[in-house]
């Protein structure tokens, strides 16, 4: 069995940890756009500092990601965070972030961590700076990248970039037209926001 992601980010990341566990003897392949992995949730360091200018950490809402973070993955570096967050909005107003009682971890190298432990913890193979710029459908699913290479074949192919990326894909492939449109309309339909603020003015 070999299973194809497109993107590392978070969800991807968890994609192959969660094939790796099931099927131990799937070969998994991780195809990312960018240089780094945990997509949205992005950190730089500057000496000491680090900076998250994406999502910043993670809370428990769900009692499986406890188990995860706490259990599951090493634990080393990982950081529960008391105090209060502050958070800016759109104006550039900082106003003191919602409470709750859920907790909130995140690593000191960076939320980027997440990602990180996770492939870590697979025998997958990821390759980065590799954009998928079409899903092709013959014998399995292939995929072709930036660079002009067919990945593939693939025997389940898994898309997690985030919404409006995979509507375009699945808009634009050639494949069983009446299930892609349904799948493209689909994610074409999911809530988005970009973690980017432009000035339109």
């Amino acid at each position: 069995m070999h299973v194809g992601i497109v993107g590392a980010g978070a969800a991807g990341a968890a994609a192959a940890y969660t094939v790796d566990a099931v099927m131990p003897a799937a070969e998994i392949t991780v195809l990312e756009k960018s240089g780094g992995v945990c997509g949205r949730a992005a950190a730089r360091r500057r000496g000491p500092i680090t900076y998250e200018y994406g999502t910043n950490y993670l809370k428990d809402d769900d009692e499986r990601v406890a188990e995860l973070v706490t259990e599951e993955l090493p634990t080393e570096g990982l950081v529960d965070i008391a105090e209060p967050i502050y958070v800016f909005d759109a104006e550039g107003t900082v106003s003191k972030g919602r409470g709750g009682d859920a907790r909130r971890w995140t690593y000191r190298d960076g939320i980027t961590q997440l990602a990180k432990r996770l492939f870590d913890g697979t025998d997958a193979t990821v390759h980065r700076n590799t954009r998928v710029t079409e899903l092709i459908r013959t014998d399995g699913w292939r995929v072709e990248t930036a660079d002009g290479r067919e990945r593939g074949p693939f025997d389940a192919l898994v898309l997690t970039p985030p919404a409006p990326q995979s509507a375009t894909l699945l808009e634009a492939a050639d494949w069983a037209a009446p299930l892609r449109e349904e799948l493209a309309t689909a994610a074409a339909e999911v809530p988005f926001r970009t973690i980017w603020l432009r000035d339109h003015d």
